[in-house]
C-alpha cells in the first residue's frame, strides 16, 4: 500500500465508525472512492438491511466523473460482498460502475463471501489488492463482533467503588456508583451490543431496564441467567434456566455443568445474538472471567469508597494487552481491556 492508499483507507475506517450503533448484525463498513489524490465519493453502511457502503459511495460520485471511474480506486474496510442478501452484491455494483481498482482491508470471514467478492471483481477486469497485514489486523479489531463467528463477542462490564466493591451486601435495591455522565456512556456501550445479560439476583434486586434510554441507538436483547429457577420476567426476555422450567419460546434449557461456552453458543443460535454485554452481578461476572468466556472488559472505578463491607468486584483477568484504554469522567475513571485477536 502506498501512503495515499493508507490515507484513503484510514478515511474509510472513519466513515465505517458512523454505522456502529445501527449496522448489527452486519459489520460496520466504510468506503472511499478516490482518484489522483482526490476523494470522488464516500459512504458507509448506515443500517442493517439497507444499502452497503460501496453503493452509498458510488451514489455520491459527481455525474461528470461517473464515466471516468476506471481511473478511480475504491477503498473498503471489508471485502465487497458477492451474494444476494437483503441487498444486491456490492462487487456487481462496483463492476457495473466501471471502477478500475479496489483495495480491501480484509477478507470477509463469511463462508458465502470469503474471497468470492475479489474473485468476481478480478474476473471482470478490476485490479484488486488486499491491504497490508497491519491494516488487516486493524480491520479485524474494528469489526471484532462480526469476526467472532463461533459464539458472540462477549463484553464484561461493571462499576466498582474506590475500595473495590460493586455495592453493599444484601442490598434491597440498586446502588448507584457512577455519575450521570458515566451512565450515558454506559448506555452507548449497551447500544453497541446485540444482547445484554444479568444474573437472576441482579434482575430481581436492581430491576434494571437494560435499555439505551440515555443514549442513541437500539436497545439490546435482554437475557437473564437463572439456573434452577422458573421464569420471573416479562415474556420478551430470554430466560436461561434448567430444562424442567422451560415452558415458553424464550425459555432456554441450560445446566451450569454444560459450561458457559455452550450457553453463549446457544444464545447465538436461538436469540441471534452476535455480541453480548454481561452486566452483573458479581458472581455472574466472575463466572465468565473464571471460564475464560470473554473478549473485552469495560469497567468504572469511582473516586469514592463504599466504606463498608460489600460485594467484591471481579478479579481482573490475566495479563497485559496492547488494546487497553483509559478515560476520565467527572467522578470516576473508566478502563477498557480487549484480548488480542489470534493471528
Amino acid at each position: 500500500m502506498t501512503q495515499e492508499d493508507r490515507r484513503f483507507m484510514n478515511r474509510a475506517f472513519e466513515l465505517g465508525e458512523r454505522g456502529r450503533l445501527f449496522s448489527a448484525p452486519n459489520p460496520h463498513v466504510g468506503c472511499v472512492i478516490a482518484a489522483r489524490g482526490e476523494v470522488w465519493g464516500e459512504g458507509w453502511h448506515h443500517r442493517s438491511g439497507e444499502r452497503h457502503a460501496e453503493v452509498h459511495a458510488l451514489a455520491r460520485v459527481r455525474a461528470d466523473r461517473k464515466e471516468r471511474l476506471a481511473e478511480a480506486t475504491a477503498y473498503v474496510t471489508l471485502e465487497p460482498c458477492a451474494h444476494v442478501g437483503k441487498t444486491p452484491p456490492c462487487a456487481d455494483a462496483l463492476l457495473a460502475a466501471g471502477v478500475g481498482r479496489v483495495v480491501a482491508a480484509v477478507r470477509d470471514p463469511a463462508p458465502w463471501v470469503s474471497g468470492a467478492g475479489f474473485h468476481r471483481l478480478a474476473e471482470g477486469g478490476v485490479r484488486t489488492h488486499w491491504a497490508n497485514p497491519e491494516t488487516a489486523q486493524l480491520a479485524q479489531v474494528f469489526n471484532r463482533r462480526f469476526f467472532s463467528r463461533e459464539r458472540p463477542w462477549i463484553v464484561l462490564k461493571w462499576a466498582e467503588t474506590l475500595d473495590g466493591f460493586l455495592g453493599p451486601k444484601n442490598a434491597l435495591a440498586q446502588h448507584v456508583i457512577t455519575s450521570p455522565w458515566a451512565q450515558r456512556l454506559t448506555h452507548r456501550w449497551r447500544a453497541e451490543e446485540q444482547g445484554i445479560l444479568v444474573g437472576r439476583r441482579t434482575w430481581l434486586t436492581d430491576q434494571p431496564g437494560l435499555d439505551v434510554r440515555k443514549a442513541p441507538g437500539k436497545s439490546p436483547v435482554r437475557i437473564v441467567l437463572a439456573p434452577s429457577y422458573p421464569r420471573q420476567a416479562p415474556p420478551d426476555i430470554w430466560w436461561v434456566t434448567a430444562p424442567e422450567f422451560v415452558k415458553g419460546p424464550r425459555d432456554l434449557a441450560w445446566l451450569p455443568e454444560d459450561g458457559l461456552h455452550s450457553m453463549v453458543r446457544m444464545l447465538r443460535t436461538a436469540a441471534g445474538v452476535h455480541s453480548l454485554l454481561v452486566e452483573g452481578g458479581g458472581a455472574t461476572l466472575q463466572s465468565f472471567v473464571d471460564a475464560g468466556c470473554w473478549d473485552e472488559c469495560k469497567w468504572w472505578v469511582a473516586d469514592a469508597p463504599l466504606g463498608t463491607p460489600g460485594i467484591p468486584a471481579p478479579v481482573w483477568p490475566d495479563g497485559p494487552s496492547a488494546w487497553r484504554e483509559h478515560g476520565r469522567g467527572p467522578a470516576e475513571t473508566w478502563h477498557r481491556f480487549i484480548r488480542p485477536l489470534p493471528r
